[in-house]
């Protein structure tokens, strides 16, 4: 990095405390509260430790959090990384000073007082730690705030904090549990005097704002790894033009934030650009996107606008939404939901994206036959379903990018699927003894269901009930279990039952669901195991499956 730059340990005090009148400030373009309660129980799995042995050390020990990268200014101290420490450490500091207060005794209210004004509130009563502005308002009233209010938390980082305070006031009760009022203080007290002088961190001060932005790419590359979307909105920032521009792009970003929520918004940017360019190499998503950028002299705005445009119909299909899927939605459900193919999202994308609806759901209906070809009964190589996907989505684009019809774009990117799709043969020895996971079992006996009933005639999907000839938790009338137990998820051993005949059949024995429910069933592929078994064994399970395998490779057959 170039730019000048020194070093120099600075404990939480030091930064947060009431003689350090400037805030710390995290810039806009960094990413919210991101500390999963692993982070979080490490944190203060280390402060407690530290704190423990204090009776063992000299009183200048310190320990060492790791470097932080700040850019002092004259009326704020901007913090480039070290974000997740400060804002975990002033967690715990609001959560020390609220279980002070709860104590309902004077010493423990005074420390309250403290902790609040020496370490939460500067000298100058404003609050010593901003946090980007889609954190800070959350953070501020149900963290900074004396007393806090609850808040309900819209994001995930939102949900990240709360999970941090939550997890320090069960801890900290736990610290001081059966202790005396007095005693309890004390040890609050200790604990808090720890955090604040003992426990530092080096901080790197650089000295423009050029150094500013170019400092997580200089960090990323020496090891300390920051996030795709932290570095991509650094570049976008450190390239726009003008101040109109960068206010531009953290609205884009900010909009895209609150889309995606608690989502992960790596996954997606992954997904977008597998979608519209092809797979990643191995330097990383976020060297291709900048690499691209540069070369084909796109401008920093209006890639951030393309983010938050392809973010919107990312975000209907993760979700399912029925208003902007229509028609589709089950086709999409098929592969999003039920049989939770994510390399299929690329492809949905440039789908949805790319052509018009009636193509779009035919698009679905055959990512869905090849994923239960290949996926789930083929049991095939997951990383060339995977190719195939990102092929076929790039092809999409393209096509359309060139001036092709929306029919010439599906035509391709089937093409390109059917290259991978297993034959009849390979897959009906696999179909004969073929074990489902639930959301699979639901998905795939209903469509069985539905092509056995008739051609016309819908089961759906959301309504059916999937049934288990052998029950999960069978009635002591069915005896010895020993053998069909391994068989429960065998597809021979799952049918689909109305919910009135499903309830009443429950745990009963074969013969009473066979002749009580099964017999009266208006779905054929249940009649039919009461018209063919008077019992019900493995040998009974094993032949029904073989009856199914060729139906079942028939059913899911891409056109």
């Amino acid at each position: 990095m170039n730019g000048s730059f020194d070093s120099h340990s600075r404990n939480f005090g030091e930064l947060l405390g009431q003689y350090e009148k400037r805030p710390v400030v995290v810039p806009q373009f960094q990413r919210g509260y991101s500390w999963e309660k692993t982070h979080v129980s490490t944190f203060w799995s280390d402060v407690r430790e530290f704190h423990s042995q204090v009776g063992q050390r000299r009183t200048a020990d310190k320990y060492f959090l790791g470097p932080i990268v700040i850019l002092p200014q004259d009326t704020q101290i901007i913090l480039l990384d070290g974000q997740q420490r400060l804002a975990t450490a002033t967690i715990l500091f609001a959560t020390l000073r609220d279980i002070a207060r709860s104590l309902d005794h004077q010493r423990a209210t005074d420390l309250a007082r403290d902790i609040q004004r020496d370490l939460i509130e500067n000298e100058e009563n404003r609050f010593s730690l901003h946090l980007s502005e889609m954190d800070q308002t959350y953070f501020l009233k149900s963290v900074q705030k004396d007393p806090p209010t609850y808040v309900v938390p819209r994001l995930r980082s939102h949900n990240l904090i709360r999970s941090a305070k939550d997890f320090f006031a069960s801890a900290v009760r736990g610290h001081i549990e059966g202790l005396p009022p007095d005693d309890a203080t004390a040890k609050l007290k200790s604990l808090n005097d720890t955090l604040a002088t003992s426990v530092a961190m080096v901080a790197i001060s650089v000295n423009s704002e050029e150094d500013a932005f170019r400092i997580f790419e200089t960090l990323n590359d020496r090891g300390l790894r920051l996030s795709v979307p932290d570095l991509l909105l650094n570049y976008l920032m450190r390239t726009a033009t003008d101040g109109a521009r960068r206010h531009r792009i953290r609205e884009r970003w900010n909009f895209m934030l609150e889309k995606m929520g608690r989502r992960d918004i790596d996954r997606f940017l992954r997904h977008m650009w597998l979608s519209k360019y092809g797979d990643v190499k191995a330097r990383g998503l976020f060297r291709e996107i900048k690499d691209y950028l540069e070369q084909n002299r796109i401008q920093s705005v209006d890639f951030a606008e393309a983010c938050a445009e392809e973010c919107e119909h990312y975000v209907a299909l993760i979700d399912l939404n029925r208003d902007t899927l229509g028609t589709t939605y089950p086709h999409a459900a098929a592969v999003v939901k039920y049989l939770d193919i994510l390399s299929s999202l690329p492809l949905l994308l440039s789908g949805i994206r790319c052509l018009s609806p009636s193509h779009f759901a035919k698009l679905c209906t055959v990512a869905a036959a090849l994923a239960v070809r290949h996926a789930v009964v083929g049991n095939l190589n997951p990383s060339d379903l995977e190719t195939a996907f990102y092929e076929a989505a790039r092809s999409i684009r393209l096509l359309r990018k060139g001036g092709n019809t929306s029919a010439k774009a599906l035509q391709e990117a089937k093409a390109i699927l059917r290259r991978i799709n297993p034959k009849n043969s390979e897959l009906i020895p696999k179909a004969e003894d073929l074990y489902l996971t639930r959301s699979e079992a639901q998905y795939v006996m209903t469509t069985l269901a539905n092509q056995l009933q008739s051609r016309t005639r819908e089961i759906a999907i959301d309504d059916a009930n999937l049934e288990h000839v052998f029950p999960l938790n069978p009635d002591p009338s069915w005896g010895d279990t020993t053998g069909l137990e391994p068989l429960t998820w065998h597809v021979g051993n799952l049918t689909i039952l109305g919910s009135k005949l499903n309830r009443r059949a429950a745990n009963s024995d074969f013969k009473t669901k066979s002749r009580g429910y099964y017999s009266k069933s208006e779905i054929k592929m249940t009649v039919q195991i009461a018209a063919d078994y008077k019992e019900w064994t493995p040998t009974q399970i094993l032949d029904r499956a073989k009856s199914l395998a060729q139906v079942l490779v028939e059913t899911w057959r891409p056109s």
